[in-house]
């Protein structure tokens, strides 16, 4: 939406420019680039300035809807700049209204980024390397949405992202977190963490189940070539129908969602088997 207001309006302006300035209309192209640009700095200052309001290091208890807004047109932006086309399935087995945890693979950095753009602006947070968050504009507009830090190094301080997560659920407000722990930087899917689904076992919540596919391919396609990924929603697990497993039991079953579902999905999508081909990969998992 913001990509599209920002084009819209450099056009017109850069339409009345040239016409009032009577300058030839070979120029409209470089005219409109250069107000693009401009707009594009105005918009990510004016989001940077807006998140500088939300003190540095403060607990987010609530995502403040201001801030999950300018969130999402962030991603959106980052979509529509790097020439992403999202292929969502299975939305509609979501209930927005529900207490959830969202799971999905990791290829890449864009993960969540993407993801928030493909479930819209429903207050969506994932908890995140706190390197990502030390990024300067968008790290601060996403500890703003309330995103949450993970120190890896420090177990204490890992809990307490954890503790946090877990209350945050309880109170209705989704959380998103890659259960590998780390990118596969490619279509190869990792090992499951444990530890990831107490967060929906302790806040008696569901698990949205989901599966990201090609974005580890678009660094290698920008600027030049459209990066087409798939976004699905694979199952949604009642806290009913996994109350009595263990965490081990529940990653089990996850990750056999997560596999038949990439290996469906690759053989219905002919372009997803063309990246993986080119790479050199094949469709096997390493689990």
């Amino acid at each position: 939406m913001i990509e599209l207001i920002i084009t819209i309006i450099s056009l017109a302006l850069s339409i009345f420019i040239v016409y009032l300035s009577q300058i030839s209309w070979f120029l409209l192209l470089p005219v409109f680039i250069g107000i693009w640009a401009v707009l594009l700095i105005i918009f990510f200052f004016s989001c940077g300035l807006i998140a500088c309001a939300v003190k540095k290091g403060s607990y987010i208890e609530k995502p403040k809807k201001i801030f999950s807004l300018l969130t999402y047109h962030i991603c959106r932006f980052v979509m529509f700049f790097l020439r992403i086309k999202i292929y969502k399935e299975g939305f509609e087995k979501i209930d927005k209204n529900s207490k959830m945890l969202i799971v999905s693979n990791h290829q890449s950095n864009l993960d969540p980024l993407m993801l928030i753009a493909a479930f819209g602006n429903i207050n969506l947070t994932f908890i995140m390397k706190e390197s990502i968050l030390k990024v300067p504009v968008i790290g601060r507009c996403l500890y703003s949405a309330g995103f949450l830090p993970l120190d890896r190094k420090n177990n204490r301080k890992g809990l307490e992202t954890i503790v946090k997560s877990i209350k945050r659920v309880q109170d209705g407000f989704p959380i998103g977190v890659f259960p590998e722990g780390t990118r596969s930087k490619g279509p190869n899917m990792g090992r499951l963490h444990d530890g990831t689904f107490k967060i929906a076992t302790r806040a008696a919540s569901s698990i949205v189940v989901c599966i990201i596919d090609n974005t580890y391919s678009n660094k290698k396609r920008f600027p030049f070539r459209r990066t087409k990924i798939l976004i699905k929603v694979c199952e949604v697990l009642k806290y009913d129908d996994f109350k009595e497993s263990t965490t081990k039991e529940i990653a089990e079953n996850v990750t056999e969602i997560m596999m038949t579902s990439l290996q469906d999905a690759r053989s219905r999508y002919k372009w997803l088997n063309e990246t993986i081909n080119k790479k050199g990969d094949s469709n096997e998992q390493n689990i």
